[in-house]
């Protein structure tokens, strides 16, 4: 996965020109050494935290410092340059139809893309071969439009690609702002609570 297809969400809306983003999960180790245990420390797991931080192009101070101390919902959200189920216009039908505009959608049955025509008031038409193949893209990341996941094309299925939510706390906020540069700032936000994949 390339930087470029994971964008980040604060309460469900993206932060602007995202630049970077780091994601921390780490967990605490408790020791269980005795004495006779000799030279050698041992541990077990303990419990799980996880903070976060990225880098952006400013757009409004005095909101961004608003955010700090606030309680956050954080989503990292994967996306893609390449999208299906939206309007594709004229696309190349390989039975050699004339050009059509239509809407791609995935069919989980046939495992396969399909062209969504509609010729008429109350008339729908699906044609499974048109030259929009993943098979012939694979590893490549979709973005589904309508729902609004993404998913990667595995070679013979399409696999949901799913995001991470929590509830982060706003730790800190920078701006950098130089002469002859774009104004840019900062989050840092220590997780609260699981960081996990919304069902």
């Amino acid at each position: 996965m390339k930087g470029k297809n994971v964008i980040l969400k604060m309460n469900g809306v993206s932060i602007a020109a995202a630049k970077s983003c780091d994601v921390n999960v780490s967990a605490s180790t408790i020791p269980t050494a005795s004495p006779s245990d000799g030279d050698w420390e041992h541990s077990i797991p303990g419990r799980k935290s996880w903070s976060a931080s990225c880098s952006h192009l400013v757009t409004q101070i005095a909101d961004s410092v608003a955010m700090v101390g606030q309680v956050v919902t954080l989503t990292f959200q994967p996306v893609s340059d390449t999208t299906f189920a939206g309007t594709v216009a004229n696309p190349t039908l390989t039975t050699g139809s004339a050009p059509l505009s239509g809407t791609i959608v995935y069919d989980t049955t046939r495992k396969d893309f399909l062209l969504k025509y509609t010729p008429a008031a109350g008339v729908v038409v699906y044609f499974q071969d048109f030259t929009f193949k993943p098979a012939k893209i694979t590893g490549a990341y979709y973005y589904d439009t309508v729902g609004g996941k993404c998913y990667r094309w595995t070679g013979s299925d399409m696999q949901e690609v799913a995001a991470l939510t929590g509830s982060a706390i706003v730790k800190q906020w920078k701006g950098t702002f130089t002469l002859g540069n774009l104004a840019q700032g900062s989050y840092s936000f220590e997780g609260s609570g699981a960081l996990s994949t919304p069902s």
